[in-house]
């Protein structure tokens, strides 16, 4: 990733999904739910037409000028984004969300002051808008004012907890700030939240890579105790010690390849900094079937036990024992095959 936060495009432009105004006769309807349809639909061009010819009818309605200018806003077509935004400002100064959009299209020509400008008035109509707080926070993160960024993502995620993008804003703002151990934790709890978007998966990848240098080691080479959270409390699931010497079986040809197999050893030595995760579940029903699913298969499985900040429970289920990403490569890409997901490399004991 480069210096800046470069997936934080996903910034959130609010159209009018009703008609406004109940004078409105029935094509006049008909032709706001056409236009709003070709929004949801992707058709911002043709979106701009209807509501363009919408604005010839009815030229005083302020959502149809928003609607109008959130095409533009997809068409990138920002200064005539910007037009239509004001005048639905000058037509219903109160018009929810209207505020934010005209934030997004200042982000986008790179006036980020004038886009918090906006926000801030937003915030002032409505106070608990999240979106709002989030798409401030990418703003200050533009102005490298991480600390501002994070007081702001942490409002939103006040306000909406599970907002997985928000979760990885945070991460991104406090790597930026040098807390990484902080940020790790945060990343963690967005993979927890959504263990199929691969973004908190891959800066985690990165970190861990980072921290298995000099900061992540003593002087003797063990691994340093990292304040990434809570205590968590450990519950090893005892596996079979057949299971655990086998290194192939013989309905799949690929295994016999593997060098690293999770089942090689049962026994962790201090070199074995790593393993791979593959689930959280609130539901222990849930680990335990991965658990055997992954123990027919021959790997060396454990389920770790965490109470998370909200005092939630979640199970954890943690494969093999690794010395480096490299030598997890071929059961990551085994367990990606078998799972449909990638697993994500972890420091034993960590989350």
């Amino acid at each position: 990733m480069k210096e800046k936060i470069v997936f934080l495009v996903v910034l959130f432009c609010m159209a009018s999904l009703a008609c406004g105004c109940p004078a409105f006769a029935t094509s006049k309807d008909e032709l706001f739910d056409q236009g709003v349809t070709m929004l949801k639909q992707g058709d911002a061009q043709g979106a701009v037409a209807v509501f363009s010819q919408l604005i010839d009818i009815i030229p005083e309605n302020s959502d149809v000028y928003r609607n109008r200018g959130v095409g533009y806003m997809t068409l990138k077509r920002y200064d005539e984004a910007i037009l239509d935004f004001q005048k639905a400002i000058d037509l219903n100064p109160k018009l929810k969300n209207l505020y934010s959009n005209m934030g997004v299209a200042w982000y986008y020509k790179k006036d980020y002051r004038k886009a918090i400008s906006f926000y801030d008035k937003e915030l002032v109509l409505l106070p608990d808008n999240y979106s709002a707080y989030f798409n401030r926070a990418i703003c200050w993160a533009a102005l490298n004012e991480y600390d501002q960024g994070i007081l702001d993502v942490e409002k939103s995620l006040e306000l909406h907890p599970d907002h997985y993008l928000a979760l990885c804003l945070k991460g991104d703002l406090l790597m930026k700030s040098g807390r990484r151990s902080e940020a790790v934790a945060v990343y963690e709890k967005a993979v927890m939240l959504d263990s199929n978007h691969s973004y908190a998966k891959s800066r985690l990848v990165d970190l861990h890579h980072q921290m298995t240098g000099d900061a992540a080691l003593n002087q003797d080479g063990s691994k340093k105790v990292l304040p990434v959270g809570e205590k968590v409390a450990t519950v090893v699931k005892a596996t079979k010690a057949t299971k655990a010497t086998k290194a192939t079986k013989a309905t799949k040809a690929t295994k016999a390849t593997k060098a690293t197999k999770a089942t090689k050893a049962t026994k962790a030595t201090a070199a074995d900094r790593f393993e791979l995760q593959v689930g959280a579940y609130t539901v222990k029903e849930n680990a335990l079937r991965m658990l055997d699913k992954l123990q027919k298969k021959d790997y060396l499985v454990r389920i770790l036990e965490r109470i998370g900040s909200s005092g939630r429970q979640w199970y954890i289920v943690r494969v093999g024992r690794y010395h480096s990403r490299a030598d997890a490569g071929t059961d990551i890409a085994a367990l990606k095959a078998e799972l449909g997901s990638e697993p994500v490399l972890r420091f034993s004991g960590n989350f």
